[in-house]
């Protein structure tokens, strides 16, 4: 961007010598200086002339005419074009109105500059006017009286001008200061053809797609930037860069947290954040996540919502890592804050506490898992926002879960579960009851489960409460669920099924029915490649 010294310099250069030299003194003689102003010139040599040293416009009158030769007069007042102010006559008498832009005084300087106008019109050539208007458009621009300046500054850029870019910088400001983020778009293209591109106005460009909701494009103007050397462009690369071009934000990401010289901890953290989602399930992921947590803690403090956030985040990777103890510490700073700064019948607690709940029941801490469970049920109802039925479900789920290992009664909450007809969790507390043998339960919730399932998932439940019939020695309701579900299977699946029906006639002695069966799932195996062949072929042998 030209500054305004340049600017003078580039103009000054541009004027050539001859034509700032003042003509004032044509003539010697005094006798011509006193003369009026309409001077008759004779053929005689009543006064010395004195030929000018630059060329300018002149007239004859028919006596300065001679046939033998021809003789150039002029007067050096009458018939005179108009003298244009020279460049050096133009800086001195604009510099203090320069001072009074550059000092803000926008109302004094619009004064002066009029006055010099009206002035100084006949003595105003076109690049002096074009001048003029440049510094018009500073004050309008400095006034905010934009319907002005736009209008002058237009007309402007249209022209070969030094100041050019200086104009386009100003439109691209005050169309932002509009909030007309396009027409700064079309005036910052401009500028970016005539800059033969500049690095900084690169990365102004993709700012302003960044205010019209265009990350891809900011992203790649940001990143010619970059490129180009300006390290500052790295900033707004990493803040966008992990939802535009995840393959190349990792090495960008790493150069970032290296450069000593970057300033803002926020996007630090969120680099660190960012990190830990590429890296993960590597365990470097963690450390990251700790970084960008420890950040936030400086710059925010504990109690700030964005800082909570990261602490609960942190907890839930620990988890991910099994590293159940420090999960159970950062979910009990989190319940903590979270119920000091908002209170507990909010979504956030709750999550954190049954999360908390969670850790607890990894550690063996069944009672204090299974109280915060209830305590969590307790405060969705009190919670004024709407609580996820899904996430209301799943704590029913592990409160079950919880009582049935450790062999409580469960009647309740059996009861709780069936109610929230959710299929997918009655399905799976069936296959729970049915390890730990509370085979009567598991029917009674497999049956209840497909009351309520949808038709994919018919199959996989009456597979489980097939083998539950089993189980519970009634082998002919097995084997028609178990041929049931074969109708519905593909021919791998199959296999697995004519496995279990094998098994079931083999339980209630039909040893020829159980052999057929198992040489059928034994041809499978071997069509298929199955895993199994090898196990299969050993159960034949005891036939």
């Amino acid at each position: 961007m030209l500054t305004e010294k340049s600017l003078d310099d580039s103009l000054n250069d541009s004027l050539q010598p001859s034509q700032l030299k003042n003509l004032e003194e044509e003539f010697e003689t005094n006798q011509m200086m006193n003369q009026e102003s309409s001077v008759k010139l004779e053929n005689s040599s009543s006064y010395n002339y004195v030929k000018p040293q630059c060329s300018y416009r002149y007239t004859y009158s028919s006596e300065e005419y001679s046939s033998e030769k021809e003789v150039e007069r002029k007067s050096p007042y009458h018939f005179q074009n108009p003298q244009f102010l020279t460049f050096g006559q133009m800086d001195s008498n604009l510099g203090e109105i320069k001072q009074l832009i550059k000092q803000h005084n926008y109302q004094q300087a619009y004064k002066e500059l009029i006055r010099f106008q009206e002035v100084r019109q006949d003595q105003l050539s076109q690049e002096n006017q074009q001048y003029l208007q440049y510094l018009f458009t500073q004050i309008y621009f400095g006034l905010q009286k934009y319907r002005e300046m736009f209008a002058m500054a237009n007309q402007l850029i249209n022209f070969d001008l030094d100041y050019v870019s200086h104009i386009l910088d100003m439109l691209i400001n005050a169309s932002l200061l509009i909030n007309n983020y396009e027409l700064a778009l079309q005036y910052q293209l401009q500028l970016i053809n005539k800059s033969k591109f500049d690095s900084n106005e690169q990365q102004r460009l993709g700012k302003i797609y960044m205010l019209l909701g265009k990350p891809v494009e900011a992203y790649f103007s940001f990143l010619g930037s970059f490129k180009a050397g300006n390290q500052q462009a790295l900033e707004q690369l990493i803040d966008i860069g992990f939802d535009v071009d995840q393959k190349a934000y990792k090495d960008l990401a790493y150069k970032y947290i290296s450069n000593k010289n970057q300033n803002n901890q926020k996007i630090l953290a969120k680099t660190f954040f960012n990190l830990a989602k590429i890296e993960f399930p590597n365990k470097i992921s963690l450390q990251h996540q700790e970084s960008g947590y420890e950040i936030l803690v400086q710059v925010n403090g504990l109690n700030d919502q964005n800082t909570i956030a990261a602490l609960c985040n942190l907890a839930n990777m620990r988890i991910l890592f099994q590293q159940w103890l420090e999960a159970e510490k950062d979910f009990e700073q989190c319940l903590q804050i979270i119920s000091q700064l908002v209170g507990q019948a909010n979504s956030q607690f709750l999550f954190c506490l049954q999360k908390l709940s969670q850790c607890q029941f990894q550690l063996k801490k069944y009672e204090q898992s299974l109280q915060n469970l209830e305590r969590c049920i307790n405060l969705s109802l009190q919670s004024t926002t709407i609580i996820n039925k899904e996430f209301l479900d799943r704590l029913i789920f592990n409160m079950t879960y919880i009582k049935i290992i450790t062999k409580k009664n469960c009647s309740e909450t059996l009861a709780k579960l069936i109610s929230t007809q959710n299929s997918i969790l009655l399905n799976e507390i069936g296959i729970i009851l049915q390890k730990y043998e509370y085979i009567d339960e598991a029917i009674q919730l497999y049956s209840e489960a497909l009351n309520c399932c949808s038709n994919n998932q018919t199959v996989l439940i009456s597979f489980n409460l097939a083998g539950c019939y089993g189980l519970k020695k009634d082998y002919q309701r097995s084997v028609d669920l178990y041929k049931t579900c074969a109708l519905e299977m593909d021919d791998k699946l199959k296999c697995e099924i004519e496995r279990k029906i094998s098994s079931v006639y083999y339980s209630c002695s039909k040893f020829r029915e159980s052999l057929f069966h198992l040489k059928r799932a034994y041809q499978l195996a071997k069509e298929y490649n199955l895993d199994c062949v090898q196990e299969i072929k050993e159960e034949l042998k005891k036939f």
